[in-house]
């Protein structure tokens, strides 16, 4: 029989077990035990025993939906509870790294980034794959003979993200699934770096990094793994998970660190990899839609079935464009690896000394555009400057809402916040934030004051006058966009990148130079 505990576990992660098999006080011993289980239950052979004693009194994974239909209750005798493998847990039944489905939920707007994309998908050398497009990809797309496209009838303005992630699911002909958003861009090791984590992975994802500077040294982590406190018991067992969204805006939120898990972490959505059977068999709640926590439903759902969300550490991914909300003012809020929290910012020095690249991806000629657009439907006759330049990007946008004839009702609230964050601000509005501003535009304020707290209260125009410092914020030609790539630049980046405390990264310094590479020669188009 082979005895396992909390010291010698990492050995049996991802080994077949061909032997009765007894575990003792995991879940006391380390937070990782949902994970620890999932790999020892996955890689038990059917036929034999496995033997658990936990002092806790709490249910073990065995008990959990996922496994309860495998495993056998067999006997129980001091404490010691026997059950017996009667057959193959879904994934197992999914094995094999050979074939692939991509999935992208898109929209009609530039599909730049979507090329981008399907390229690097196309030369990761995988031989048999698919690559769906849920959605109508922009005009500029340029890959129609090497995609599938579904899901042409969504037209929800609400951007219903989880049925998009669930119709490529449904529509995916292989056994590996990967769901990721048009701005996120593969490693050139993707691969490999999933047969490093082992064939029988629950749901995963990879740490990403936004890297803001042309020469590659202003890297930060963006949007991969997050870490909400909040009390689950308050979300209640029978309530909707969308009846309890204004409690989850009131909580703390950072980037959660990769060696630790318990369920109050995320995957953020950006990228989801697992077998496609298995997100069929859970799939996200459809009736939550873009900026609804859909993500952090999912991953306490996911919990409680028996499949947990963790990061593969052993490559990175790169997102190509940053919100100007999650970059804010240069900073991040991350959880060390004794789980606390910690606090990083660049170097303003730095980001003023070296060469900048565009934030956003839209053009400064379809933001001036947007303007106009915004201009004619509230019949309001303002100049344009330079919207590149903050100081005057803030007046100008100062203009327009002290130019506003302001109507104090619910539903034109709500209708200018979403023009201001569409048209001005070029960005997805806040959830969050929107009862804010409702509250204050519905109030006995005067007009005057009114639009000052209106204005102040527009978090994304802060960021975006911040970051603007630095930067062109709107490319005005691709140029603005693109990196410098220089061996020397690259040795720094991959330096920093290793020394990067709020990752945790398992890979070479010459594998991440590489990866880093790529990222930089396909955003450039080389």
């Amino acid at each position: 029989m082979i005895e396992v505990d909390a010291l010698n576990i990492s050995y049996y992660l991802n080994k077949p077990i061909t032997d009765n098999i007894a575990i003792y006080n995991i879940k006391n011993s380390s937070p990782l035990y949902p994970i620890i289980y999932w790999y020892i239950l996955h890689n038990c052979e059917v036929g034999y025993n496995v033997y658990i004693k936990e002092d806790s009194l709490y249910q073990t994974p065995v008990n959990l939906e996922y496994f309860c239909t495998s495993f056998k209750k067999i006997d129980e005798v001091d404490g010691w509870v026997c059950y017996k493998k009667i057959s193959k847990l879904l994934v197992e039944n999914s094995r094999g790294l050979d074939e692939w489905t991509f999935g992208i939920p898109v929209g009609p707007n530039d599909a730049s980034m979507l090329n981008i994309l399907i390229s690097r998908i196309l030369k990761l050398g995988i031989l048999k794959f698919e690559i769906i497009l849920c959605g109508q990809p922009g005009v500029e797309f340029k890959y129609k003979d090497k995609v599938r496209i579904v899901g042409k009838d969504i037209l929800n303005p609400l951007v219903h993200i989880t049925k998009k992630k669930n119709i490529i699911a449904q529509e995916a002909k292989y056994k590996n699934l990967c769901i990721l958003h048009d701005r996120v861009l593969l490693p050139c090791n993707f691969i490999q770096a999933i047969e490093e984590l082992g064939d029988v992975f629950p749901i995963f994802s990879f740490q990403s990094i936004y890297i803001r500077d042309k020469l590659g040294l202003l890297l930060t982590r963006y949007s991969d793994y997050g870490y909400i406190d909040m009390n689950q018991l308050l979300l209640g067992n029978n309530n909707k998970f969308s009846n309890k969204l204004d409690y989850i805006d009131r909580s703390f939120f950072m980037f959660a660190n990769p060696k630790r898990y318990n369920s109050n972490r995320y995957l953020t959505g950006s990228i989801y990899i697992c077998k496609t059977k298995l997100w069929n068999q859970i799939k996200q709640d459809e009736s939550l839609f873009w900026s609804e926590y859909e993500d952090i439903e999912f991953a306490i759902r996911c919990h409680k079935y028996g499949a947990p969300h963790i990061i593969n550490p052993y490559s990175l991914t790169c997102s190509m464009r940053a919100r100007s909300t999650l970059l804010e003012y240069g900073s991040i809020i991350y959880e060390d690896i004794t789980g606390q929290k910690k606090f990083s910012k660049y170097n303003p020095l730095l980001a003023y000394i070296l060469p900048q690249r565009s934030i956003s991806d839209i053009t400064l000629s379809s933001v001036i555009n947007n303007y106009h657009i915004f201009l004619d439907i509230y019949n309001i006759q303002v100049s344009i400057g330079n919207l590149n330049n903050p100081i005057e990007k803030f007046r100008v946008i100062g203009n327009i809402i002290g130019s506003l004839e302001i109507v104090r009702t619910k539903e034109f609230a709500e209708k200018l916040y979403a023009d201001i964050n569409k048209y001005l601000i070029n960005e997805q509005k806040l959830r969050s934030e929107e009862k804010k501003i409702t509250d204050i535009i519905c109030s006995n304020l005067s007009d005057k004051n009114l639009k000052i707290l209106l204005l102040n209260h527009i978090s994304q125009l802060r960021h975006q006058v911040y970051l603007s410092i630095f930067t062109k914020y709107h490319p005005s030609d691709e140029d603005d966009f693109k990196f410098n790539i220089h061996s020397l630049s690259l040795f720094f980046a991959t330096k920093r990148l290793l020394l990067n405390r709020s990752l945790e990264l398992k890979i070479t310094s010459k594998n991440l130079s590489n990866t880093l590479r790529c990222f930089m020669e396909d955003i450039n188009g080389s």
